[in-house]
């Protein structure tokens, strides 16, 4: 595994906490859930928006070969 699927392993592995928690009722309020939906939205956002630039930037040989 490269040093770029280590990454977003561990953002994927950070979404699905999210995602249990909540799925859990991990939200003890309204203000509470709107964070946990938050965080999750900014993750993958990262996680996405990370991904399309490092593609454009290496081939997918280069990740994480630095």
């Amino acid at each position: 595994m490269n040093l770029w699927d280590e990454v977003v392993s561990s953002l994927n592995n950070e979404m699905e906490s999210l995602k249990t928690t909540l799925a859990e009722g991990g939200a003890e309020n309204y203000p509470s859930y709107r964070e946990l939906t938050g965080f999750y939205k900014g993750i993958a956002w990262a996680r996405n928006d990370l991904t399309r630039i490092v593609r454009t930037r290496f081939d997918d040989n280069d990740i994480g070969e630095e």
